[in-house]
């Protein structure tokens, strides 16, 4: 897809993808991919015992119609909402 790390491959049906989608904050301009906010996220939200996998959709630059785009552009995502406190 032209995201920041892995290309994506079959989501798992035990596992939660979601996307973030930001600017280079997001992005983690001039950081390790395992030192970016995503990254940070999927390890927190994992240590609670939740199966997830969060793509950086974060491009650097970017603005909010250009994030939206981005999303219409990736396609079908099925959004599922995480409850405050997981």
């Amino acid at each position: 897809l032209g995201l920041r790390g892995a290309e994506l491959g079959e989501k798992s049906p035990e596992r939660t993808r979601i996307l973030l989608l930001g600017d280079s904050l997001v992005y983690g301009q001039g950081v390790a991919d395992e030192d970016t906010v995503g990254a940070a996220l999927e390890r927190a939200l994992a240590g609670r015992g939740h199966a997830v996998e969060v793509v950086n959709g974060g491009v650097r630059a970017y603005a909010t119609h250009q994030e939206l785009a981005l999303l219409e552009d990736l396609g079908s995502w099925d959004p599922q909402w995480v409850p405050p406190g997981v």
